[in-house]
């Protein structure tokens, strides 16, 4: 938060104009859930709990706004 990419700067703005209020961390990190589920359904073809289990455990580098993200069956 010190030091915003840009990306993130032109998020927040986007984000005020859009909601009239400020975004927090809380915001940008439930961005970054949505848009990484919604890639998760797309992979995978489904909505099923297993499925989308296998689907996280498969993210590597996803390019989030709160940074680079990636899941395993361990983390």
């Amino acid at each position: 938060d010190l030091h915003p990419s840009e990306r993130v700067v032109t998020w927040r703005e986007d984000y005020k104009k859009r909601f009239g209020v400020e975004a927090t961390p809380f915001a940008e990190g439930s961005y970054d859930s949505i848009m990484m589920l919604a890639k998760v359904i797309k992979d995978v073809g489904s909505t099923a709990p297993a499925d989308l289990q296998r689907g996280f455990n498969a993210v590597q580098n996803f390019d989030g706004l709160t940074g680079s993200l990636s899941f395993n069956e361990k983390n």
